[in-house]
């Protein structure tokens, strides 16, 4: 089954909870992919959230997912203290509910206006999500390839919420995307592995994305 992109929802604070709003049209199943970027540690995740990753650079970079059910409520999460944050949430139809993830990787930099991250692992038909913080209150320019769903903020944290897909080959994949001033930057890279096809044969898949049926293996 191929991945297909179904909304995105964008918004920022400043207070101890960071809050987000499931997006429109979220089906049972779906894959929810959280970013969240705080002054301070997250103590407290909403119910059925899973954190994928984290990066620190003066202020935090996490990466949340969930597979959604038949209803959802929003989501919100908490932060040791009071401060600045965003948290955006990206929809995607079609992802592996079992192992939604293939890979991930994260990149940070205390004095820079790019965000890059690897994921080392993708196939072909993967997407990738990119999120990127920055302390400037400044904007993002996607990574090359990728649609930019988001980018908003308030004085000093700003975040951005990219993807792209599906991948035409697989292999390491290594996303940049450039603020329009230097700071603290922090980002993560997913890859989102599809869910397999209706009746598809168990077998091995190969690092340039070909499936081996398990009778080949033997």
């Amino acid at each position: 089954m191929a991945i297909s992109f179904v909304q995105s929802t964008g918004a920022n604070g400043n207070s101890s909870t960071p809050n987000g709003t499931i997006p429109s049209g979220v089906q049972a199943d779906d894959q929810l992919i959280a970013l969240v970027q705080c002054d301070t540690v997250i103590t407290a995740v909403p119910s059925g959230w899973t954190e994928i990753t984290s990066v620190t650079q003066t202020s935090r970079l996490y990466a949340y997912r969930k597979t959604a059910g038949a209803s959802e409520s929003n989501p919100s999460w908490t932060q040791t203290s009071s401060g600045e944050w965003v948290v955006c949430i990206g929809a995607y139809r079609g992802v592996d509910t079992t192992s939604p993830i293939r890979s991930f990787g994260t990149g940070s930099n205390p004095f820079d206006d790019n965000g890059s991250a690897t994921a080392s692992s993708t196939n072909a038909d993967d997407w990738l999500v990119f999120g990127s913080g920055n302390d400037n209150g400044v904007t993002s320019t996607a990574p090359t390839g990728m649609t930019e769903r988001q980018d908003l903020g308030g004085t000093f944290r700003k975040a951005t919420l990219c993807d792209e897909g599906p991948l035409a080959t697989g292999g390491s994949k290594t996303r940049t995307n450039t603020w329009t001033g230097f700071n603290a930057v922090r980002a993560w890279l997913l890859a989102l592995a599809p869910a397999p096809a209706a009746g598809r044969i168990p077998g091995i898949v190969t690092p340039n994305g070909r499936r081996l049926p398990l009778a080949a293996l033997f």
